[in-house]
């Protein structure tokens, strides 16, 4: 098979997370592997990574995976069958990590079972139970986290679920999870009734002459005043490609979050995405970013 279109990515799961996959009057012992599966060149690609599974603790960590540009990603999930010889099937279940309408999977006795359709820079939940021969289905498992990596997305890390990492930051900035918009993390500005002064960017590739858009989920916070929250975007290439500020309202009962976006037209080689809260007011309100994307205009 051909290298042509594939990238070498590496996956990095931000902290150490244990799963106990602990059943109601059974236990699952074994293996779970994971991996993706792309289309790649003229063929498949499937890169596996293989994740111990004691007795009742799962630990992941760092992995590096072949992924090529496609739109349309898929997990595959195996696992050791359980010594328990009543468990006659497992059921998945998964679902966006910020939202709770999970699909539910029917594995029966079969021990991997390929999820697909996934959306690209989307991050999912997953956990399993496992179903004895009366067909009484046991207690969930605990969740497991993976991110399905979006090739499209010129930006780094545009969700934050890497922290800062790929970002240029100033002023007063903080990770804030969960309650994001997209996966767990999300960017914090203006936190604590500090001074409205974030400064957030990052400098990506173009081509001069294309067209691309700029997409980003603004979100505000407060459960006591309704205050607009003020962030001004730009792109600056040789010269200033788009300037605009933007304003979202706070509820006064929570979370709440706005997707916007627009295009501009490259100039050079490369261009800077910045993000600079303009807040009049940081009194019990606060001003949230997250799933930022740059993409490519169809030509």
């Amino acid at each position: 098979m051909g290298k042509e279109g594939c990238n070498l990515i590496g996956l990095k799961y931000y902290q150490q997370i244990s799963a106990f996959f602990q059943f109601w009057q059974f236990s699952f012992v074994g293996k779970l592997r994971v991996g993706m599966t792309a289309a790649c060149g003229r063929g498949m690609k499937s890169v596996l990574y293989y994740l111990p599974l004691c007795r009742l603790l799962l630990s992941l960590s760092m992995f590096s995976l072949l992924i090529c540009s496609t739109f349309a990603k898929e997990i595959s999930l195996s696992w050791d069958p359980s010594p328990d010889p009543d468990i006659v099937g497992y059921v998945l279940y998964f679902a966006p990590a910020n939202g709770n309408q999970y699909q539910r999977v029917e594995v029966g006795a079969a021990t991997s079972r390929a999820i697909a359709g996934l959306q690209p820079g989307t991050t999912y939940q997953l956990f399993s139970t496992a179903v004895n021969s009366a067909g009484a289905e046991s207690r969930p498992s605990n969740v497991v986290l993976f991110r399905v990596p979006d090739d499209s997305n010129l930006l780094q890390n545009g969700s934050f679920e890497d922290d800062f990492n790929g970002w240029s930051a100033g002023g007063h900035l903080s990770i804030h999870e969960p309650d994001a918009s997209n996966g767990r993390k999300s960017m914090l500005f203006n936190y604590g009734q500090r001074e409205a002064n974030g400064l957030l960017s990052q400098r990506f590739s173009t081509e001069a002459g294309r067209s691309y858009t700029v997409s980003f989920d603004l979100g505000s916070y407060s459960v006591l005043f309704k205050d607009d929250m003020m962030m001004v975007v730009s792109v600056k290439g040789n010269s200033v490609l788009a300037a605009q500020s933007y304003t979202t309202t706070t509820s006064g009962t929570g979370f709440s979050w706005t997707t916007t976006s627009f295009n501009f037209t490259a100039d050079s080689a490369k261009a800077t995405l910045l993000f600079q809260d303009a807040s009049v007011s940081t009194d019990s309100v606060d001003l949230l970013l997250d799933n930022v994307r740059v993409t490519a205009d169809p030509l």
